[in-house]
């Protein structure tokens, strides 16, 4: 089979392609064969180095060698112990807590790590899904607590994570406000946007138009900043990492009550069967901006990497 791999951290330049034997599933795994795997820039931090990311994948050397967190495949075979799965399963996946490993024809993973797959979806449109659209309920759903509100604002409404988010928000009847890039207006509008700002418009000093709930998928400014945005009771997430949101979220009560939250969203296949009913309810649905081939997944990186894309960036592997 053909897998991306890479020996040392640093650059992009350093993926190659590996050809090698199907891996066999082990007591508890099922084996899938992909057909789609989508990028994330958790892969381009696993290929950096970057520190947190070392902590998983080996600190000196890439102990875990292929990148690739969403994919989208068909059960392909199964562990003994691998009970309720079945050959030809259509599944999705989001494997950041087993060793990533996405960007191959074939991966093992625990059976618990698969969810079924929108039975509406191409495979393509599948691997879109999970690590983007579990952020985005997850942020606004559990750490954002959305059911208490009536407004929010989406900061990077046109990103992986955003243009779920946009949608998810809509769907339990928010108000939405999507800060994103101009050149992404109209498409952010077409997916339920009720309002839509770039980001060089957005005003600190207006306090006039203030938002019950801030969902930050960029954490390019300072959350402070957005503080002069929120109501008295308001809440300001960041599904990226912040250092400004996680040194000021223990001083809410300071703030008038106004809570800040940065978090890590956790692979969740209960939230993933959520994701699925909504999408196959037609409620969500998930926007590609890309698709390359498994042989072109370095640029497709070095695209993602450039940050202008409007949904998702995916590898098509398998028809």
């Amino acid at each position: 089979m053909k897998s991306i791999v890479f020996d040392k951290y640093g650059s992009i330049e350093n993926l190659y392609i590996e050809e090698g034997e199907k891996p066999e599933p082990k007591e508890d795994e099922v084996r899938l064969k992909v057909y789609a795997a989508a990028l994330n820039p958790k892969d381009l931090e696993m290929i950096r180095g970057d520190f947190k990311s070392r902590l998983n994948t080996g600190f000196f050397r890439p102990g875990k060698r292929t990148p690739g967190i969403d994919v989208a495949g068909m059960v392909d075979a199964m562990g003994p112990e691998a009970i309720g799965c079945k050959w030809g399963q259509e599944v999705y996946a989001d494997l950041s807590n087993y060793g990533y490993g996405g960007f191959a024809e074939y991966v093992c993973v625990p059976k618990s790590a698969i969810a079924l797959k929108p039975k509406n979806l191409s495979y393509v449109e599948s691997a879109a899904v999970p690590m983007a659209a579990t952020t985005a309920l997850q942020g606004l759903l559990n750490w954002g607590e959305m059911l208490s509100y009536r407004s929010a604002m989406i900061i990077g409404a046109g990103g992986g994570v955003g243009h779920f988010a946009v949608q998810i928000a809509k769907h339990y009847g928010l108000n939405v406000t999507a800060v994103t890039r101009k050149k992404n207006s109209e498409i952010v509008k077409a997916i339920g946007a009720d309002h839509v700002i770039s980001y060089d418009e957005i005003d600190f000093s207006q306090r006039a138009k203030r938002f019950e709930l801030i969902f930050d998928t960029t954490t390019r400014r300072p959350a402070g900043r957005y503080l002069r945005l929120l109501t008295r009771d308001g809440r300001y997430v960041a599904c990226a990492y912040s250092r400004s949101a996680y040194l000021l979220s223990p001083f809410g009560g300071i703030l008038n009550n106004r809570k800040i939250v940065s978090f890590d969203a956790q692979p969740n296949t209960d939230d993933l069967a959520t994701i699925r009913k909504l999408i196959e309810r037609g409620s969500i649905y998930p926007r590609i901006d890309r698709s390359f081939a498994l042989e072109d997944t370095s640029e497709a990186l070095k695209y993602l990497s450039e940050g202008k894309s409007c949904g998702k960036v995916v590898i098509e592997i398998a028809n």
